[in-house]
């Protein structure tokens, strides 16, 4: 027992200096996406997102956490879900300079897994949300945010609905050529896909005068 007691008093000391060394600036990787999340309040999507990159490059931070984080919010309601959604995929950019270049310090995520079709996902969520109210611009940044590294035929072909709304807001955006040619490069449409290559081709022939 008095053993015992002895090592009590070693532990106890030791756990309360850790806990003051670590203080209360010291924050879970969890704790550093929230407070991202919180700065869109003031900052909007950009405020998110430069908090992300810099956490990121510290490695403090994965963006797998930040993704699924900003899926949860969506699928919350949280009313700064879509802007924080926005500032994920305009953190993630940040991924096509760190695979380019070889400079970039050791230990800044270079290496990290990130699960492509759920960026996707993520875009396309955010966008359709954004594009139900009626916030056509605001969706329209969103639906293909997040880098090209998930928009492939794959993707597209299990996501028609997505596909389809990319296209509808490129043209409602004036980018209608744009509209048109990434689905005619598809060698097969989904159904929805295919009714919006139809309809956005029959309102700009019209709007054209033919």
């Amino acid at each position: 027992m008095r053993r015992r007691r002895l090592l009590d008093s070693v532990v106890v000391p030791l756990m309360l200096v850790s806990a003051l060394a670590m203080g209360p600036g010291c924050k879970s990787e969890r704790g550093r996406i929230e407070d991202a999340y919180e700065a869109t309040a003031n900052g909007g999507r950009t405020a998110a997102a430069n908090q992300l990159r810099q956490d990121w490059a510290k490695g403090r931070i994965t963006f797998r956490q930040a993704i699924n984080l900003a899926h949860a919010k969506l699928e919350a309601g949280d009313p700064l879900a879509v802007a924080f959604a926005g500032g994920v995929l305009d953190a993630l950019l940040i991924l096509e300079v760190a695979y380019r270049d070889p400079d970039m310090p050791e230990g800044v995520g270079r290496d990290e897994v990130i699960d492509w079709p759920v960026v996707g996902a993520l875009a396309g969520k955010a966008g359709a949300i954004a594009a139900a109210r009626d916030e056509i611009e605001l969706a329209e940044s969103l639906i293909l945010g997040g880098t090209k590294r998930w928009q492939d035929d794959e993707y597209w072909e299990a996501n028609d609905a997505h596909d389809a709304l990319a296209s509808t807001l490129l043209h409602k955006r004036g980018r209608s050529q744009e509209a048109v040619d990434r689905l005619r490069i598809r060698q097969r449409l989904g159904e929805q896909a295919q009714q919006a290559l139809d309809t956005i081709e029959r309102e700009w022939r019209r709007a054209r005068g033919g």
